[in-house]
């Protein structure tokens, strides 16, 4: 049995060296380039277009399969991988997440690194930071099995002129190209992150740094980039297939650009050539094979058939009467036609679906325009300033309206409800309130089928003391009533979809306010200062927000039993005398109370179980704390007496406070406290017990 089982063992090692033979004389030879743009395209997939790593070397195509066992399992094993014959050997890894990290070249002496798909039967993932610092490799292709490279991971390789980044790269570090000689790099489509930062902060000028680089083609469909590409040095940038957007300031400081070559799914180009102060030196393209007139830039230009979007302030200042744009065109982008002050008339195809900010503002002579059935969008300020419009009607399936859409349309014809006016869909006339009837209006009820209420739409209604905006409300959008002095009631739906900004500007008599439960309260509360004594929250509000009665002059306020945290200075340096904090609540911010000059009581009956660092911090006049058995910390001057003994009531006994877990600076002065339980006062030995540093 024993001889038996050796022939089959032989027999089985004999098949896997023929089936690795027959893989390495059948793969792949060599990275494809194009020739004509020096451009090195990527490895799609695990068998194709594989670098060599010598001169007579080939990659072949892997199995990730498991490898046959005779022996039954009795659990699922863990997945196994391959050795990959044709990686570069010497190298060396470490453990990481989701299989193995590259920390250095180890003795590795290729001077072609193919870095290997596995290691120990695991997948390779990772290329370290400084992993490859001062090697003198030529060219390195990356496998589609790394997800992430780190900082400086080639920083030195000054012989380095190639490399291959392969689909599958996730995350690009910084400086990872530094003091090396390659001029041309193609990140990769499915790379979603470029140097640090979150993602509004993305920026290829920290991947590139000290880096020679003249040609990228960019990867990663981002939809917003506003300052990714600023400041880099390259000369040609090429967006993959995919891209939609380009930002207004996509391309500001990149002084040594020549040439930018767009993808044929562009959808909007909010980026003007025209607005800038020195004009650009460089050209652009659309997929110049397939669609070379996608985007039209400026009037100089020839407005052909195939154009689809316009970009920003193409025809900005240009002084035709009419215009009749071609079908096929689907987006408007920002400051089109700003400053057409000789515009009367233009017709938008049906196709459109996007109409961007601005793009007939300042258009004084326009009187008609029709508003195609399959717009999806419609951006700020669209039609600002057209002093003689005289309608307008939104499309039923309209998806944005952007605030102050016809601000300054002095000649438009509303629609009126009440004490508002209105623009509105066919179905729905009363689709957006943009403005009150007049400024001394003291009432108002909004139309239920209201979804938009306007920026500064009751701005200095002064009379009017009480509003409820209506279920159904989706944005009511930035000082929607800044200046109502006499608003005392405000009711929020839970509809809404954001949280409105600062709509309550200098409403100072506000006395009750209904919040919903998911709303930014921080946002929404931001310039309102109150200065009435009582005031009232009132809603299924889940969070109030960081500052948001800070400095405020509010005696007394009523909190609703909904609320489960409230933010970090909330009421610091409030005028506030007195609160009770409802059991709902769970979490409290730091600082809360700090700096409360007029605070003499404070009940706290939520389920917190940590009283924050500061929350009764230099309040003079405080009195009386209450505090739940909830309580399992207390963090360093979260009680600071100043001259008044305070009287701390715990709802719990003794033995429950004492097994707080106490910062030893927890109280600047615990002769200044009087701590009293359900079982009793704390003994003067044994507040001095709490916290080993307690003072």
């Amino acid at each position: 049995m024993k001889k038996q089982k050796n022939i089959i063992a032989f027999i089985i090692a004999l098949i896997t060296v023929a089936s690795l033979f027959t893989a390495c004389v059948e793969g792949n030879n060599g990275q494809p380039a194009d020739s004509n743009t020096g451009i090195i395209t990527t490895s799609e997939t695990i068998a194709e277009n594989v670098p060599t790593s010598g001169d007579e070397s080939t990659r072949s195509p892997e199995t990730t399969s498991e490898p046959e066992t005779t022996e039954p399992e009795t659990t699922e094993p863990a997945e196994t991988y391959p050795e990959d014959p044709n990686g570069s050997k010497g190298l060396t890894f470490t453990k990481c997440e989701g299989g193995y990290s590259i920390v250095s070249i180890g003795t590795c002496t290729d001077k072609n690194i193919i870095i290997p798909r596995t290691h120990n039967g695991s997948l390779v993932v990772k290329v370290d930071k400084f992993a490859f610092i001062g090697s003198k490799a030529e060219t390195i292709f990356v496998p589609e099995t790394v997800k992430v490279i780190c900082e400086g991971a080639f920083e030195k390789c000054y012989r380095l002129t190639q490399i291959t980044l392969s689909e599958g790269i996730e995350e690009i570090g910084k400086a990872i190209f530094k003091d090396t000689y390659i001029e041309t790099v193609v990140f990769p489509k499915s790379v979603i992150k470029y140097g640090s930062g979150i993602p509004t902060q993305y920026t290829l000028l920290t991947v590139l740094s000290g880096s020679k680089i003249k040609h990228i083609t960019l990867g990663g469909v981002i939809d917003n980039f506003d300052i990714m590409l600023n400041n880099i040095d390259v000369e040609t940038i090429t967006f993959h297939e995919g891209y939609k957007i380009i930002n207004s300031n996509a391309f500001d400081n990149c002084k040594n650009l020549k040439k930018i070559y767009l993808p044929s799914t562009i959808e909007r180009v909010e980026w003007a050539k025209i607005t800038l102060s020195t004009p650009p030196n460089y050209t652009i393209y659309v997929n110049p094979k397939s669609e070379p007139n996608r985007v039209f830039y400026n009037y100089t230009g020839n407005l052909t058939r195939d154009v689809k979007v316009l970009a920003a302030s193409c025809f900005s200042y240009y002084s035709f009467k009419t215009m009749d744009l071609h079908e096929g065109i689907i987006s408007i982008c920002n400051a089109a036609f700003s400053s057409c002050k000789s515009l009367e008339s233009i017709k938008l195809p049906s196709t459109l679906r996007y109409l961007g900010s601005y793009a007939f503002d300042k258009c004084e002579k326009l009187n008609s325009i029709t508003l195609p059935d399959e717009l999806e969008y419609l951006g700020k300020g669209t039609f600002r300033g057209c002093k003689s419009l005289t309608s307008i009607t939104l499309p039923d399936g309209i998806d944005y309206v952007g605030p102050n859409v016809v601000d300054g349309c002095t000649s438009l014809k509303y629609n009126e409800y009440d004490n508002a006016l209105y623009i509105g869909t066919k179905s729905n006339p009363y689709y957006m309130l943009v403005k009150a009837k007049s400024k001394d209006i003291e009432s108002v009820k909004i139309h239920k089928d209201t979804k938009i209420v306007d920026s500064y739409a009751f701005k200095d209604c002064s009379k009017l003391k009480s509003v409820t905006v209506p279920e159904g409300v989706r944005k009511v959008y930035g000082y929607a009533f800044e200046g109502c002095i006499a608003l005392e009631y405000l009711y929020l739906p839970d509809s809404l979809e954001g949280s409105p900004y600062a709509p309550l500007y200098k409403c100072t008599g506000l006395k009750k306010i209904r919040l919903p439960k998911d709303i930014n309260t921080k946002d929404t509360f931001l310039g309102c200062e109150p200065e009435t004594d009582i005031f009232v929250v009132e809603g299924p509000i889940k969070v109030l927000g960081a500052s948001m009665f800070r400095r405020g002059k509010i005696a007394q306020i009523t909190l609703p039993d909904t609320l489960e945290e409230i933010k970090i200075y909330c009421f610091q340096g409030s005028a506030l005398q007195s609160i009770t904090i409802p059991e709902s609540v769970t979490k409290l911010g730091k600082t809360l109370f700090e700096e409360c000059q007029e605070l003499t009581e404070a009940t706290i009956n939520g389920r917190i179980t940590v009283l924050p660092e500061r929350t009764f911090s230099r309040c003079p006049k405080l009195e009386t704390i209450t505090l739940p058995n909830s309580i399992k910390e207390i963090e360093r001057f979260a009680i600071a007496p100043m001259s008044l003994v305070i009287t701390v009531n715990f709802k719990g006994t003794k033995s429950e406070f004492k097994a707080i877990n106490f910062d030893p600076q927890w109280c600047t002065n615990i002769q200044l406290i009087d701590i009293i339980c359900t079982d009793g006062k704390l003994t003067a030995s044994e507040k001095n017990k709490l916290g080993s540093n307690a003072n």
